[in-house]
């Protein structure tokens, strides 16, 4: 049985507190927003050199969502480790960002496979706790971590949801690079009671608060994993 996690970029904390559409933007937004990317699929076209202006002189994260494309650094692209058969990168031109962003050298991230898990009566999976919030239930369908799938990919959108799904061989490949930016939600109760689940290089933990003061989350060990 594989275990699968939601994979989605999330600001390292010394960062969410920029007012991000301030300094960052797409010089060439409307030539990029006439090339699609489909979840799960190759592009049909070739998507233009995105010209990124990202004038933050502290930004140094590894992954980041900005206008819907995901960009990650070279360093992230090493860690990674994929092929072409399974992620995609477009170039970026950052020649007017800052300095430290510009030397991250960014490309967009795209992933252009879909797996397609065991039919739904075949799936074991734990309920959901998410309380006073609405989750579609394919959701569950989709990460149950059925004991039949054959998964073919590390990264990967399933044909239920629309998230983009890693297995944790993957997850761990990241967190041990210690590149930033990229999290990995529990897909069961990623966040239940109102905390977020997460993978760590501990196992799971949550969020209990943030210390103003020394500028860190605290967070809690929930479950390990082996």
């Amino acid at each position: 049985m594989k275990t699968i996690w939601i994979a989605m970029p999330r600001l390292p904390f010394h960062l969410t507190g920029h007012d991000m559409p301030n300094h960052c933007a797409f010089l060439n937004s409307t030539e990029l927003s006439a090339v699609v990317l489909p979840k799960g699929q190759p592009p049909p076209n070739e998507l233009p050199t995105a010209k990124l202006m990202l004038t933050l002189e502290d930004f140094d994260a590894d992954c980041f969502m900005w206008n819907s494309y995901m960009m990650v650094s070279e360093n992230m692209r090493r860690a990674m480790a994929l092929g072409p058969s399974d992620i995609q990168y477009f170039n970026v031109d950052a020649s007017q960002s800052a300095p430290l962003p510009r030397s991250k050298n960014y490309q967009i991230m795209h992933v252009p496979v879909t797996e397609f898990m065991s039919d739904q009566k075949n799936l074991v999976y734990r309920p959901l706790k998410v309380p006073k919030r609405h989750v579609e239930s394919r959701l569950a369908s989709a990460v149950a971590s059925g004991r039949s799938a054959e998964l073919t990919h590390e990264i990967f959108y399933d044909r239920f949801a629309d998230f983009i799904f890693c297995t944790d061989e993957f997850a761990v490949k990241i967190l041990q690079s210690v590149c930033s930016g990229m999290i990995f939600f529990d897909p069961f109760d990623f966040f239940a009671n109102h905390r977020l689940h997460f993978r760590t290089l501990r196992g799971v933990e949550k969020e209990i608060d943030w210390d103003p003061i020394r500028k860190i989350m605290h967070t809690k060990l929930t479950r390990g994993v082996h």
